[in-house]
């Protein structure tokens, strides 16, 4: 028994000691392939970009993808728009080669500069006269391979409020001839309403970037109803007629006189209509519906028609929300370019003097968004703003800008840059805007083709990287909500009407969120 143990650890060890030649005559001929495949190798192994913070923060944590089939070295991630790409040291991991030099275009002719990249390898590469080629000769001079080197910039400027004139649409309906529109948001769904002057149709659609409504059907207003004056709030839709007469509805469809008369709608404040209602003297007073808020006689220079819709938001200054109107014209005649806030009882005035926006009527008020970028480290700080779009100067002429607010109305200027009103989008007044979100997906499959479709996902170093100690696994985000700004319907300055509905989004915001 003794002696069958002791003979399994001399076996163990021939057999070993066998396993040990092989193992070493194996290695020994990978390592001379080996080696003789370095010698004819001309393969990159890594690519990079140098650190240079004058240019761009992070510089060298741009990811480089090396394409050995086609022989092509590119960023996935686009550089942001603007970035200087004309002077960029490079870092190329090589196995061993005899020579690489990098031959860029001059920009005049056929005319190029060659730098020897193993001589000189902190030499600048300019990157913005066109395509850049890497030329490798292997270590023994059999093998040589020309790579292209395409560094990537978006084409977009990320923070501009784009204007798609490729996916402007027709409003929803069969009418031709349309004379007018209102458009309105009402519980989950957008409610369209459009006349030829003698008929009334209605759509209704849950997100106008689908482009699908549903079939429009003719609807009975009330008796000389004013299209413009429809208004929701929270539980319900409301319109006035040619005698001030106030009817309400709770589908769009079936109206309901109120028994109550008001003279100007301004909008819904929560679950209350504010307006304007006529005295038996003909002066004008607050008034609302349900009665609740107290009437009283308005200031002289307190609007009293073609104001803007409402936009209600909540403040930390203000137990209740605030609703807010701008422009309009007063019981005087006159124009006037302020803002007027609401908060459940009284209004005030809050624009101040010098910082007005133009005195027009019929304007739409829009609350979006707007960024400022930090152009060293590319980090970009949203802020919330108002537009105020379109409407009617006194003379007739529509304003050739738009109006942005960074503090709900307090201050105006016109929005100049990447936020301002672009030369091919129309004039209107009395138009309707409203801002919707829809969801994005990343591979667009689920999005809809009725406009212009959005493919540009944002580089994910332009987000703030948020670290933790340790591991952990996220899900890659998939969708995401954006908000776009619609434009429905309006005049134009002669007078016609505008059959048409834009579409608007800053271009950050189309970009998928990175992790």
């Amino acid at each position: 028994m003794k002696r069958r143990f002791t003979i399994y650890p001399v076996l163990g060890l021939l057999l070993g000691a066998m396993a040990s030649s092989c193992a070493t005559d194996e290695l020994n001929g990978l390592i001379e392939n080996d080696q003789e495949s370095l010698e004819y190798s001309v393969m990159v192994n890594s690519f990079r970009l140098t650190a240079n913070d004058t240019i761009l923060a992070d510089l060298d944590s741009v990811f480089f993808a090396i394409d050995l089939n086609r022989a092509v070295i590119f960023n996935p991630d686009s550089l942001p728009k603007g970035t200087n790409i004309g002077k960029l040291p490079v870092t190329i991991d090589l196995p061993g080669v005899s020579e690489a030099t990098i031959t860029m275009p001059s920009g005049t002719g056929d005319e190029t500069t060659t730098v020897d990249y193993l001589e000189n390898k902190n030499d600048s590469i300019n990157f913005s006269k066109g395509e850049v080629t890497l030329h490798l000769k292997s270590y023994n001079g059999k093998v040589s391979r020309d790579y292209t080197i395409k560094v990537n910039i978006h084409k977009l400027e990320p923070d501009s409020l784009a204007w798609d004139k490729v996916a402007v649409r027709s409003l929803p309906g069969n009418l031709g001839n349309l004379t007018g529109s209102r458009t309105v948001a009402f519980g989950d769904e957008v409610f369209c309403y459009t006349t030829n002057g003698t008929r009334t149709d209605l759509s209704r659609c849950e997100n106008p970037f689908s482009g699908v409504w549903t079939s429009s059907r003719a609807v009975t207003l009330p008796s000389g109803a004013k299209l413009r004056s429809i208004t929701p709030t929270a539980d319900a839709l409301y319109l006035i007629d040619s005698s001030d007469n106030l009817y309400k509805s709770t589908d769009g469809s079936t109206w309901t006189a109120t028994g109550t008369r008001m003279h100007h709608i301004y909008g819904g404040y929560l679950e209350t209509l504010i307006g304007l209602e006529k005295a038996s003297d003909g002066s004008l007073r607050h008034a609302s519906y349900p009665a609740g808020v107290s009437t009283g006689a308005i200031d002289a220079s307190f609007p009293v028609e073609g104001t803007s819709n409402p936009v209600t938001y909540t403040t930390i200054w203000a137990e209740k929300p605030m609703m807010m109107i701008t422009g309009g014209r007063t019981a005087a005649g006159k124009n006037v370019g302020t803002t007027w806030a609401f908060d459940g009882s009284k209004w005030a005035c809050i624009t101040q003097e010098s910082y007005e926006m133009a005195e027009v009527t019929g304007a739409t008020l829009i609350p979006y968004f707007s960024y400022t970028t930090n152009y060293l480290t590319w980090e970009a700080t949203q802020h919330d703003v108002l537009f105020a779009i379109g409407g009617r100067n006194a003379d007739g002429t529509i304003p050739t800008k738009f109006y942005i607010s960074p503090d709900r109305g307090v201050h105006w200027t016109t929005s100049e840059g990447l936020m301002a009103k672009p030369d091919y989008l129309p004039g209107l007044y009395d138009l309707d805007g409203l801002v919707r979100d829809n969801t994005m997906y990343v591979d667009n499959s689920r999005t809809s083709g009725a406009w212009k479709e959005f493919t540009t996902e944002y580089p994910r170093w332009y987000y703030p990287v948020y670290t933790l100690d340790g591991s952990r696994a996220v899900t890659p985000i998939k969708e995401w909500e954006c908000p776009f700004v619609y434009l429905f319907g309006g005049y134009l300055a002669n007078g016609n009407f505008n059959d048409e509905v834009w579409r608007a989004v800053i271009n950050r915001l189309l970009f998928r969120p990175i992790q």
